[in-house]
């Protein structure tokens, strides 16, 4: 998945975001703190956008989702994990 930092406490990632619907999730909080300061210091945010992908791969107890209606016909659906965390590792 692609990761950014979105603000304090609130970091999104999005998996295939392809066609009409895509998935994003949101978490609080990512573990272990190195991979949490990576998406901090190093990727894309809210404000900017740049080349600096963020790939990872997360780890996390599926709590909910919902499905939001996009003002262009598009369907994004939002995961939330259990306590609004996960664990990161580098993508291979």
């Amino acid at each position: 998945m692609q990761c950014f930092y979105a603000d304090t406490d609130e970091y999104r990632c999005v998996v295939g975001m392809s066609g009409m619907t895509g998935v994003r999730i949101d978490f609080q909080d990512f573990a272990p703190v190195s991979m949490k300061k990576l998406i901090e210091d190093k990727c894309d945010t809210v404000a900017k956008s740049s080349s600096r992908s963020c790939r990872v791969q997360a780890s996390f107890v599926y709590l909910a989702d919902h499905r939001e209606e996009q003002s262009n016909g598009t369907v994004l659906m939002i995961i939330i994990p259990e306590d609004g965390k996960a664990t990161l590792t580098p993508a291979k």
